[in-house]
């Protein structure tokens, strides 16, 4: 690929090179992604006080554990959790905040090799319920080439838009069912080969605590980790949580520290 669209961190990256027969497939929502409103702290009563107009209502939230719960319109999602094939870590990020976007994906995406593989779209497409955009059609490719064993170690999609910075209840259904529609879609691609792959989903950092005057959420620290048949067990919310308590959500888990494998 000719951008950059690598992410993640040194201790993924040994971990990677150390098992060579497995396929990292890194996703990363470029722009900053609001943690707090895709995975939902409906069990936390200050993200209601802190969000009064863009809070997701408890009503429409599908529960995970009592406390943390899934935006509507990752609904595409919630079988791979209930099936343990999907794990979620919350309040993950870097250790100290970067609130910058340029610094902060130069810093997640420093510790994995530039081992990417371009995948043309010149090749002929089964239909298995991607969505018809450049990060489904992405994804569709990065399937191909796994299903053809090409040997393939590592292959990443990018999926922008997630800089909300006003009007941020109208922009991120679209934008959740597009990432929950393609990674479920990916997902069952794989069919027997699921085990050999493991898919992580990252933003460069997450979004502010309270919602801003014009509807939206400035930026932020800790985000969540989407994680398929990694080394983490899936069925799970993973991480400490710290609360609602600042301007951003601390990031209580260093992304370098997990084993995707």
């Amino acid at each position: 690929m000719t951008r950059r669209a690598l992410l993640c961190g040194s201790a993924a990256g040994m971990a990677f090179a150390a098992r060579p027969r497995k396929t990292l497939v890194p996703i990363f929502q470029r722009g900053g992604a609001d943690a707090l409103n895709i995975v939902v702290p409906h069990g936390d009563r200050r993200y209601y006080e802190l969000r009064p107009n863009i809070a997701i209502p408890r009503k429409d939230v599908l529960d995970l554990d009592g406390f943390f719960g899934l935006h509507p319109s990752l609904a595409p999602l919630k079988p791979l959790y209930d099936g343990k094939r999907l794990a979620i870590v919350h309040a993950v990020g870097a250790p100290q905040p970067i609130r910058s976007h340029i610094d902060a994906q130069d810093f997640m995406e420093a510790g994995l090799r530039s081992a990417d593989r371009d995948v043309s779209p010149a090749f002929s497409r089964t239909s298995r319920g991607y969505p018809d955009t450049r990060f489904g059609n992405r994804l569709r490719e990065i399937a191909r080439l796994i299903g053809d064993d090409s040997g393939v170690e590592l292959a990443s999609a990018d999926i922008g838009g997630w800089d909300h910075h006003f009007d941020e209840s109208a922009a991120l259904p679209g934008l959740l069912s597009e990432f929950a529609q393609g990674l479920a879609a990916f997902r069952n691609d794989l069919d027997g080969r699921a085990a050999g792959v493991t898919v992580i989903t990252v933003s460069e950092f997450g979004r502010a605590t309270r919602e801003n005057a014009a509807g939206g959420t400035d930026h932020g620290w800790g985000g969540v980790m989407f994680v398929m048949d990694g080394a983490l067990p899936g069925g799970k919310v993973y991480g400490a949580w710290p609360g609602l308590e600042g301007d951003a959500l601390r990031a209580t888990t260093d992304f370098r520290a997990l084993d995707y494998y």
